[in-house]
């Protein structure tokens, strides 16, 4: 089964969780991180596909090959304007041997993961609290790990990955 997820909804979701979280108690300034203004865009965008590919890693051997749009060696580092939105896409073949309905939690599983984990990398990187939304990443990569773990056929192979 192939999960597409996209660019738009991520980062939309990047900033929904902060604005929840900074609802929390916290002695730090209030301020939101600077990866977070609408003109670091491009920068933020390079840090959800740095997050997908290692999302992508981290659910090995659930995830036999993974994209980002059409990008290739070749278009790997150009900016991506404010505007641009693509796709970020896992093949799963786990989750075809799950219910129907599997599908829909494993997609929105995957979405609110990787928005968490690129929460946490933008706290890290403004040497905030982060620890938190990690500890919640990595309960929610177990719990997905978990539920795909029925699907895995004994001695699955796995395609060399493309970016």
């Amino acid at each position: 089964m192939t999960f597409s997820l996209s660019s738009r909804v991520i980062i939309t979701g990047i900033h929904a969780l902060a604005a929840l979280d900074s609802s929390r108690p916290c002695p730090e300034d209030a301020a939101a991180p600077d990866l977070l203004c609408p003109d670091r865009v491009p920068a933020l965008a390079m840090l959800v596909k740095n997050e997908f590919a290692l999302l992508a890693a981290s659910m090995f051997p659930y995830v036999a090959d993974y994209t980002l749009d059409a990008e290739d060696a070749s278009t790997a580092s150009e900016p991506v304007a404010a505007t641009d939105e693509w796709l970020m896409q896992l093949e799963v073949p786990a989750a075809d041997a799950l219910p129907g309905h599997a599908g829909a939690y494993i997609r929105r599983s995957v979405e609110a993961l990787l928005t968490q984990r690129c929460l946490a990398a933008i706290y890290s990187l403004e040497g905030r609290p982060y620890t938190h939304i990690a500890e919640r990443a990595a309960a929610q990569l177990a719990s997905l790990r978990a539920a795909l773990a029925p699907g895995i056929q004994p001695g699955a192979s796995v395609r060399p990955w493309r970016v």
